[in-house]
């Protein structure tokens, strides 16, 4: 369902990482529910990365993780992207990081073709 609920918090660049590389940890441990109310016991910590590789790839990933869970901490959701560009058109590798009922994500596995314009 879009736009479900809104979570608040920091984020932060992570710092000195090679020229080539780039990536962000955040903490959100303020949600609200489309109805205004707040969402108990949710807090999400966050992550992102892009490094540029040879040959013109480009290696990216993001994620999030419920700290606290029923259970204790529990993987949301991520995605891993391994892409190339050819001029407008890019093609790569896609998996998803799904919940899997606990910290450690269950990989799906799945390419992408797509145009830059």
């Amino acid at each position: 369902e879009p736009l479900s609920e809104v979570g608040m918090g920091v984020n932060a660049v992570v710092p000195h990482l090679p020229k080539n590389v780039f990536a962000t940890v955040g903490l959100l441990p303020l949600w609200i529910g489309n109805d205004g109310k707040s969402v108990g016991d949710k807090a999400m910590a966050q992550y992102f990365v892009s490094a540029d590789l040879p040959l013109g790839l480009n290696l990216s990933s993001f994620g999030d993780l419920d700290i606290l869970a029923d259970g204790g901490p529990q993987w949301d959701y991520g995605e891993v992207k391994l892409q190339r560009n050819f001029g407008p058109v890019f093609v790569g590798y896609n998996p998803v990081l799904l919940n899997d009922g606990d910290a450690s994500p269950r990989l799906e596995h799945r390419g992408i073709i797509g145009v830059n314009f």
